[in-house]
């Protein structure tokens, strides 16, 4: 590990708490995951009212 992350995760930790920077963490790496999802949501509602107006 990168001794600069190291030091600000150490300064993190003393400012704010362990769980808040576990909480920090866990939103960053889970942020792209958030992104496809919301992504794939939008095309399946895009093709559910392209199917609805084709069968019309």
């Amino acid at each position: 590990m990168d001794e600069a992350l190291l030091n600000f995760l150490v300064h993190a930790v003393n400012n704010v708490g362990f769980p808040i920077v576990v909480i920090g963490y866990l939103f960053f790496r889970f942020e792209k995951k958030l992104s496809a999802l919301d992504h794939s949501i939008q095309e399946l509602d895009a093709d559910f009212h392209k199917r609805k107006k084709a069968k019309e």
